[in-house]
């Protein structure tokens, strides 16, 4: 049996870039592929089919079957729950045996180093992080480090967001560590958090996807990203490609794109975009022409800017 399994069932060391998922049974799609992150890497099978997936949830079992008996404090049972080791009923024991599922509202934000191998992320975390006593930090891997945070009565995701780039320059600042962070939305269960986990993983891949150079990515804020994530890659070559002729890649240089982007931050106010950049009013209305003359779009209004934050934001195949 082992030799039918090895031949259906192979092993990567991580998702591939641009994965969608996770589906409710914690299970990945990629290019027609099954993926199910594990404890050890990532199982992957060529093709899903219910035979697929109960033989892939039984190497998990397998794999991880003494999660509940290692788990002997709150901390590792979150470990084991956010990591995948445990789902299910396991997952469910030990939300029961920890009383993990205590009414307190929380999400998930995952910390990722950038290139600080060796350094205890989760003990220098801990020492620079304001945190409650029901709120954790768990450490998933050597370059992942989840904090559940604790949500507070009307707290937005752009709260979330300054709390995480604020704790991450506290922790740049005192220790040296350098992160990315994702977040996830919230929930009350130790399933949900899971899913938040997830989502906040999600974060981060799409997030770095499309916006590389920021340092916090937040599930809620890249609904179109995640959309536009899920194109069949062919069908997203094919529109950027009819949308970047060479007069488009000349015009959309730097400047302009700083333009660009301010503009739309600034909800395609003019003169607020003008304050910002420095730059004279007319100036800026100069630089709209120029686009709309090149592209035939008017950015000044909602359906043209819209249409052209979509056509800007597609994945470039060829450089991812």
């Amino acid at each position: 049996m082992s030799g039918l399994l090895n031949a259906q069932i192979d092993r990567l060391a991580e998702l591939p870039r641009g994965a969608a998922g996770p589906d409710r049974d914690g299970f990945y799609h990629h290019g027609g592929q099954l993926l199910l992150p594990t404890r050890g890497g990532v199982l992957r099978s060529m093709t899903d089919t219910p035979d697929r997936r109960d033989i892939m949830k039984l190497l998990r079992q397998l794999q991880n079957a003494d999660s509940v008996q290692q788990a002997n404090d709150k901390t590792g049972a979150w470990q084991r729950i956010l990591s995948g080791i445990a789902q299910g009923s396991e997952a469910a024991v030990l939300a029961e045996r920890f009383s993990l599922e205590d009414g307190c509202e929380r999400l998930t934000m995952i910390f990722r180093t950038c290139g600080a191998e060796g350094l205890p992320l989760a003990d220098q975390l801990r020492a620079v992080a304001p945190l409650d006593d029901d709120e954790y930090i768990v450490t998933i891997d050597p370059e992942t480090t989840v904090l559940l945070k604790k949500c507070g009565a009307g707290e937005t995701s752009d709260d979330h967001m300054q709390f995480a780039m604020a704790l991450r320059e506290t922790l740049e600042s005192e220790t040296g560590i350098q992160t990315v962070i994702g977040i996830g939305t919230s929930g009350k269960t130790a399933s949900r958090m899971a899913e938040s986990c997830g989502e906040a993983l999600q974060a981060l891949r799409i997030g770095r996807m499309y916006h590389d150079g920021e340092l916090v990515y937040s599930y809620e804020k890249l609904l179109l990203e995640r959309i536009l994530a899920e194109l069949p890659a062919s069908a997203a070559a094919k529109y950027r490609e009819s949308f970047y002729t060479p007069a488009v890649r000349k015009l959309m240089d730097r400047e302009m794109t700083e333009t660009v982007n301010t503009f739309f931050r600034q909800d395609l106010n003019i003169a607020d975009t003008a304050r910002q950049l420095f730059i004279h009013r007319n100036t800026l209305i100069y630089r709209l022409d120029k686009i709309m003359r090149v592209t035939g779009l008017d950015l000044r209004r909602f359906d043209d800017a819209v249409l052209f934050r979509i056509l800007t934001e597609l994945p470039d195949t060829e450089r991812n």
